[in-house]
């Protein structure tokens, strides 16, 4: 798996962040302070958002609305003003690692940092394996051709629990081409705060997660939680 440097400037890489604009200021102001924080300013970043905001390159899309079709939208926008040969994808609720930028995938190849933690409010982090697009770098023309082809099929949100979900992973129940996907996991973990203002509210917890009140280098799980959410 080909990675670059930390402290390297990443011309080649371009940061989609993208949000609703539903969560608390606090909240997101903090997610994109340490966002800058960890890039260095060195990877540029396009903001994708539903209310405009000063942050990167800002693409303002209007108050469309919250669900997983939408979001898939506002990335496809974001990889449409992309000008590096690769994107990473960054949701306003989740903390990244400066490792996890350094990760570059094979061309046709979409990939997912399965070192992702969940801290929740009431003082825990919590690990579940599993696909998410926060943790997705892929190439650009691959992000682009792979969602085009689910807008020119499903040009208005079919919602009927048709998940426009990760790619590489829900293209056989959309029945389309199905895009080659790879799991890699960095050192120090991404994460994601379990909020009622994310998409399909707060996640409840499997009985088969792990369950800490500390994980490095993120610390205490309730500091974070005040630290960053308010």
């Amino acid at each position: 798996m080909p990675f670059m440097d930390v402290g390297e400037a990443m011309n080649d890489l371009t940061i989609l962040y993208y949000t609703a604009n539903k969560i608390p200021e606090y909240f997101a102001k903090s997610v994109r302070e340490d966002l800058i924080r960890v890039t260095e300013n060195k990877i540029p970043i396009i903001s994708i958002s539903q209310k405009p905001i000063t942050f990167g390159m800002n693409s303002c899309v209007g108050e469309i609305g919250v669900s997983a079709y939408n979001v898939y939208f506002q990335i496809l926008v974001g990889a449409y003003l992309a000008q590096t040969k690769y994107v990473a994808c960054c949701e306003d609720d989740t903390l990244y690692s400066k490792e996890h930028f350094t990760v570059r995938p094979e061309d046709d190849f979409f990939f997912y940092n399965i070192n992702r933690w969940i801290l929740e409010e009431f003082g825990l982090f919590r690990y579940r394996n599993r696909t998410t697009m926060c943790a997705c770098i892929a190439p650009t023309g691959l992000m682009i051709s792979t969602l085009e082809e689910r807008f020119k099929k499903y040009p208005k949100d079919p919602c009927t629990g048709l998940a426009f979900g990760e790619p590489g992973r829900v293209e056989p129940r959309l029945r389309l081409p199905v895009p080659h996907m790879f799991y890699f996991r960095t050192q120090e973990p991404i994460l994601t705060f379990n909020h009622r203002h994310g998409l399909g509210n707060p996640r409840k917890a499997s009985e088969l997660d792990i369950m800490q009140p500390e994980l490095h280098p993120w610390g205490n799980a309730s500091t974070l939680w005040r630290e960053i959410h308010g």
